[in-house]
C-alpha cells in the first residue's frame, strides 16, 4: 500500500488541537495510530479497501480472488490445469476468439494434460466429384528433323497462312517429325500450312542466318460412321481404307489404318424351305433348328406350319428300345418284345422287333414365333424329324441313316427303265435303287429306292447308317450318258432352308489402329472393299497403292477398282485389297493394271479358289453401301491430357462421404482416453452444429504411464484376476468400442471390472486404452472407439481362384485415420483382420509377409475372380493379451474340485486354488 494512502499517517492531523496538543494524550494518539498502522497491514480490513482497486488487476489481484476470475471469463474450465490460473485468465479472450480452430484445442490439452493433440477437418479428406485438374496438351506436329527447333523454346510459332500466333513450350524431334508444345495460342492453325518461329514483337527469328521454318501434318482423330448409309452384311474386323490427303513430298508417307468393331445384329424373320425334305410329320415329330453360326444369335424360334401333301413312307425303324431288357439273361424262354412276346435266342431280330411304317412328309412352309437377336450372315436352320419308340419318347430319325431321295440335277440322255443306280463311297450300306422314269429322250425323270433284290437281308429303303458320309450317285447303264444325279441328305434331316432377317451388319462403329502423320488435307475413307487372289504377278511390273485395277479396256471399263495393297498369299498367288469398286467383276476375265493414266501391262487372273476367306477367288466386305466420316485434326492438335493432382481421385487422401467424413466433422487424435476429455473439450471449444470423431492413440508401448493417475497404474493382466490365461478377446461384429470374450471356461468379466476401470489391449499393433463405460459377465463396452474400418488404406490385386493378395503400393488413409505413420502394410495389417476389395465382402487376414520385405498377404477364401483396386481394411482385436487398471474388485479365486465335488488337497496338506 501507498504510503499516501495511509490513514495512520494521518491520525495526528485528524484529531482536535486540544487533544493532539496536550501531553497527557500523547500515549492515546500513538494508540490510534498503532491500531490504524495494524490494520493497514496485509490481510487487515483498511489493506483490503485502501487496495479495492489493484484487485481488479489479474497481476495484482489476491489469490483469492482468482476463482471469481475465472467463473467470470472461464466458467467451463476444468480445475487443475499445469499452467498459472491468472496467466491462462489473461488469455482467455484470445482463447474464446480461436474456439474450435488447431491451436485452441493444442493448447487446451497441452495446459490440463500436457499431451499433444492433433485436429484435421474430415472435409479434406472427402473425394469430390470432378474435383480434378484436368490438363490437355496442346502441339503441333511439323514435317522436319532440323536440330535448330530444339533452340526455339519460349520463342513464339507463327502461320504463315492462319497467321496464328503460340509460345513454344517444349520440342520434340523423333523420325523426321517435330512435334512443338504450345501454350497461349491465339488462333487455330491450318494442316499443311508452313510456319515459322518469331520473337514476342513477331520479327523473324534467324538461327545461323535462316529463319525457322516447317510445314504442319495433321492426323486422323477418329472416323464416324454415316447413320443414314449403314450398309449391311458388315463384320466386326472387316477393314477400313484411307485414301488421299498424305503429304506429297513424303516418299513413303504414313497414313491411318482401322477396322470396323461394331455392327448391328439381327432377328430372324423368315425360313422358307429351299428343299422339302423328307420324313417330316406335323406336332412334336418336327423341330426347327436355327443355329447362329459365328455370330452371337439367340431365342429365334420357328414351326412347321405346312407340310407337302406328297407321303413319303418310311420302313424298318424299329422303335424298340433294348434297355428295358437289359436284365433278362440270355436263355431266357421270352424277351417280351411288343412285337413278340415270345422272343427268345433262337429269334431273329428282324422278326422280334416292331417296325411301324412311318408315313411322313416334306416341309412347305415355316413360321418365326420368336424372331430372337444378335445373328449374321453365318446363320443356318435344319429341320429334324422324330419317331416315338415302346417307352414314349422321341428319337432323331436321322440317327437311322437312311438316304434321302435321289436328286436328279440333269437328266441326261438315252437312259432306260431300272437301269441300276450304284453308290459308291459313303459310310452306310444296303441302299438300292432304279431308273423309274425317263422321257422320250432317255433323259431320267425319277429314281426310286427298291429292297435287295436277292432277299438276304432286310434294309429300310434307302439303306442305314449313313449319317457318318453320304455316298456318290451314278447310273449302270448301257446306253444313257450325261445324267447328274446327288443326294441332299438323310431322311428326317434333309431339309434345307432360306433365312430373311432384319438388317444385319450395319456399321455402328470404327476404331483407329493407327491415326497416320503425314497427313497435310482430311483424308477419305472407304468401306466399299473387297479381297481378289489373283496369279501371274510379275514383281518388277506389280501393282501398288494408287493403281487403277480395271477389266475390259483403258477407255471401256467393265470393272474397276482403286489399288490399296498388295500381298503374298501362296504359291505364286498374292492377295490385291481395292476399294471404291464398280462394274461387274468377270471371273474368267483378265485383269490389267493402270497406273497414272497409263497401263502398267501387268496381265492377272483371279485365282477361284474357295476356301479360307475366300468364294471363287473373291471376298467383299458387306455390301458396300455403307459410308463414314474422317474427323481429322487440323492444325493444332490435343493430347491425351492428364490430371494435374489427385483431387477428385479415389486415393489416400479420398475418402467416401459418410457420416464421419464430411463439411461438417472434425477429427481429433489424442494421447488421452476421451472420457478423461470429453466435458472439457466438447463444452468449451466444440462448434456448434460440428461433429467430432476422437481417436486415442498410443505411439509407444509405455506412453501412457507419464499421465495416468497412480490409480489407473495399479496395472494387472486380465488372466491374473480372471485365473484364466486362455480367454480370446474380440470386436464386437458391427461395433468399435465392444470387446467381446470367448474362452473364460466359467470366470465372469463382471467380478473383476468396475467401471472406474481402465483397459489395455496389446495386440500385434498398436495397444489401445480406454476408459470402461459398461461391462457384462463375457464383454466389456470402452469409451473410445477402436479403429475398426479404414477405407482406401492400399492397392492390391488377387488372381481367379487365389486367396493371395498382392499388395502393390499402400496409401496413407491409415495415417489419416489413426495418426500413426506407417512404412509398410505389415506395420498395420495382421493376423485376424479382415480385408475387402469392395467394401462389403470381407476375408481373414491368416498371414502377413514379414516386416519391410513383404508383398503379399493370405486371406481364408480363395476369390472366384480376379480382384484389383483399393483395398478397405478392418482390424480386429483378437488377443489375450488384456490389462486392467483402477481396479476396486479382488481376484477371483475358483478352488479345483474332484469329479464328485471333494476339493482337491495336496500331500502337505494345502487345498489347490485358482488365483
Amino acid at each position: 500500500m501507498s504510503y499516501i494512502n495511509k490513514t495512520s499517517l494521518l491520525v495526528p492531523s485528524q484529531l482536535p488541537a486540544f487533544i493532539r496538543d496536550d501531553p497527557d494524550y500523547e500515549n492515546f494518539v500513538l494508540f490510534l495510530q498503532a491500531y490504524y498502522e495494524w490494520m493497514e497491514m496485509s490481510g487487515n480490513v483498511v489493506y483490503g479497501a485502501k487496495n479495492l482497486p489493484n484487485y481488479y488487476d489479474i497481476d495484482t489481484t489476491l489469490t483469492d480472488f482468482l476463482q471469481y476470475f475465472k467463473n467470470d471469463f472461464l466458467p467451463f474450465f476444468p480445475e487443475g490445469s499445469l499452467v498459472d490460473q491468472a496467466k491462462l485468465t489473461k488469455i482467455a479472450n484470445q482463447l474464446y476468439k480461436t474456439k474450435g480452430t488447431p491451436s485452441s484445442y493444442k493448447f487446451l490439452f497441452r495446459v490440463l494434460y500436457n499431451s499433444d493433440v492433433q485436429l484435421y477437418n474430415a472435409k479434406d479428406y472427402i473425394l469430390r466429384a470432378s474435383d480434378g485438374k484436368w490438363t490437355i496438351t496442346k502441339l503441333l506436329n511439323l514435317y522436319t528433323s532440323d536440330p535448330r527447333w530444339l533452340s526455339v523454346i519460349n520463342y513464339r510459332v507463327f502461320g504463315e497462312t492462319s497467321k496464328g500466333y503460340a509460345t513454344i513450350s517444349s520440342v520434340n524431334i523423333s523420325n523426321n517429325i517435330t512435334q512443338v508444345t504450345l501454350s497461349g495460342i491465339d488462333r487455330n492453325f491450318s494442316t499443311g500450312e508452313y510456319v515459322h518461329v518469331v520473337d514476342n514483337h513477331n520479327t523473324t527469328v534467324l538461327i545461323d542466318s535462316a529463319n525457322v521454318r516447317a510445314q504442319i501434318l495433321g492426323v486422323v482423330s477418329s472416323v464416324t460412321p454415316d447413320s443414314n448409309n449403314p450398309g449391311s452384311s458388315y463384320n466386326v474386323g472387316d477393314p477400313v481404307v484411307f485414301y488421299g490427303g498424305l503429304n506429297p513430298v513424303v516418299s513413303n508417307p504414313i497414313g491411318a489404318s482401322g477396322y470396323i468393331s461394331s455392327v448391328t445384329n439381327a432377328s430372324i424373320t423368315s425360313s422358307t424351305p429351299i428343299y422339302k425334305g423328307q420324313g417330316y410329320r406335323p406336332g412334336s415329330f418336327t423341330g426347327i433348328n436355327i443355329i447362329s453360326g459365328s455370330g452371337t444369335g439367340s431365342n429365334a424360334n420357328a414351326l412347321v406350319t405346312t407340310f407337302d401333301p406328297t407321303p413319303y413312307y418310311v420302313y424298318l425303324v424299329p422303335n424298340d428300345t433294348i434297355a428295358s431288357k437289359a436284365s433278362i439273361k440270355i436263355n431266357s424262354g421270352s424277351y417280351n418284345f411288343s412285337n413278340l412276346t415270345n422272343a427268345n435266342a433262337n429269334t431273329k431280330l428282324v422278326n422280334a422287333l416292331t417296325f411301324p411304317i412311318l408315313n411322313t412328309f416334306g416341309i412347305s412352309a415355316t413360321t418365326i414365333t420368336s424372331g430372337g437377336s444378335g445373328y449374321d450372315a453365318t446363320t443356318t436352320a435344319n429341320a429334324v424329324g422324330y419317331y416315338l419308340t415302346d417307352i414314349s419318347t422321341l428319337e432323331s430319325l436321322s440317327s437311322m441313316g437312311i438316304l434321302g431321295s435321289v436328286q436328279i440335277s440333269s437328266g441326261g440322255l438315252n437312259y432306260q427303265l431300272n437301269d441300276k443306280i450304284l453308290f459308291s463311297g459313303g459310310s452306310g450300306y444296303g441302299a438300292y435303287a432304279n431308273v423309274t422314269s425317263v422321257a422320250a429322250n432317255g433323259a431320267i425323270q425319277q429314281i426310286s429306292y427298291i429292297s435287295d433284290l436277292s432277299g438276304n437281308t432286310k434294309y429300310p429303303l434307302g439303306g442305314m447308317s449313313y449319317q457318318n458320309g453320304l455316298p456318290t450317285v451314278s447310273v449302270n447303264t448301257a446306253t444313257g450318258s450325261g445324267a447328274s444325279l446327288y443326294i441332299p441328305g438323310l431322311v428326317g434331316g434333309d431339309a434345307t432352308f432360306s433365312l430373311s432377317s432384319t438388317s444385319y451388319g450395319q456399321v455402328t462403329g470404327i476404331t483407329l489402329t493407327n491415326v497416320g502423320k503425314d497427313y497435310v488435307s482430311t483424308p477419305n475413307v472407304s468401306l466399299r472393299i473387297e479381297d481378289l487372289l489373283v496369279a501371274n504377278v510379275v514383281l518388277s511390273n506389280s501393282p501398288t497403292k494408287g493403281d487403277l485395277l480395271y477389266q475390259g479396256t483403258l477407255a471401256n471399263q467393265t470393272f474397276f477398282a482403286n489399288v490399296d495393297s498388295i500381298s503374298y498369299y501362296s504359291a505364286n498367288n498374292y492377295n490385291i485389297r481395292v476399294y471404291n469398286y464398280n462394274g461387274t467383276f468377270n471371273n474368267n476375265g483378265s485383269i490389267y493394271i493402270a497406273r497414272s493414266g497409263m497401263d502398267i501391262g501387268a496381265n492377272l487372273s483371279l485365282v477361284q479358289t474357295t476356301s479360307g476367306i475366300y468364294t471363287t477367288g473373291r471376298k467383299i466386305y458387306g455390301n458396300g453401301s455403307a459410308k463414314a466420316t474422317v474427323n481429322f485434326s487440323n492444325g493444332v492438335q490435343y493430347g491425351t491430357g492428364f490430371y494435374q493432382n489427385s483431387d477428385g481421385q479415389p486415393s489416400g487422401y479420398s475418402l467416401l462421404e459418410s457420416e464421419n467424413y464430411n463439411n461438417y466433422a472434425y477429427i481429433l487424435q489424442v494421447e488421452k482416453a476421451l472420457v478423461n476429455y470429453a466435458n472439457t473439450a466438447l463444452s468449451f471449444l466444440h462448434p456448434a452444429g460440428m461433429k467430432y470423431n476422437a481417436y486415442n492413440l498410443l505411439k509407444n508401448n509405455v506412453s501412457f504411464h507419464g499421465s495416468m493417475t497412480s490409480e489407473e497404474l495399479s496395472l494387472s493382466p486380465l488372466g491374473y484376476l480372471l485365473s484364466n490365461y486362455n480367454y480370446i478377446a474380440n470386436v464386437a461384429s458391427g461395433s468399435s468400442n465392444t470387446i467381446n470374450f470367448t474362452n473364460l471356461s466359467g470366470s465372469n468379466i463382471a467380478n473383476v471390472i468396475s467401471s472406474n476401470s481402465f483397459v489395455t489391449i496389446y495386440t500385434n499393433g498398436t495397444p489401445f486404452y480406454s476408459n470402461v463405460k459398461s461391462f457384462t459377465a463375457n464383454s466389456i463396452t470402452l469409451y473410445d472407439n477402436w479403429v475398426t474400418s479404414v477405407p482406401n488404406v492400399a492397392i492390391a490385386t488377387a488372381s481367379a481362384n487365389s486367396s493371395i493378395i498382392n499388395i502393390n503400393s499402400i496409401t496413407n488413409t491409415w495415417n489419416v485415420a489413426t495418426g500413426n505413420t506407417i512404412s509398410y502394410f505389415s506395420d498395420f495389417m495382421h493376423n485376424y483382420d479382415s480385408v475387402s476389395f469392395d467394401g462389403v465382402n470381407y476375408k481373414q487376414i491368416v498371414h502377413v509377409d514379414q516386416h519391410g520385405l513383404g508383398t503379399t498377404i493370405t486371406v481364408n477364401g480363395t476369390y472366384s475372380s480376379a480382384q484389383t483396386g483399393y483395398l478397405y481394411f478392418t482390424q480386429n482385436v483378437n488377443s489375450s493379451n488384456v490389462w486392467v487398471s483402477g481396479i476396486t474388485q479382488v481376484v477371483e479365486v475358483v478352488d479345483l474340485l474332484t469329479e464328485n465335488g471333494s476339493i482337491i488337497i495336496t500331500e502337505d496338506g494345502r487345498i489347490l486354488l485358482l488365483g
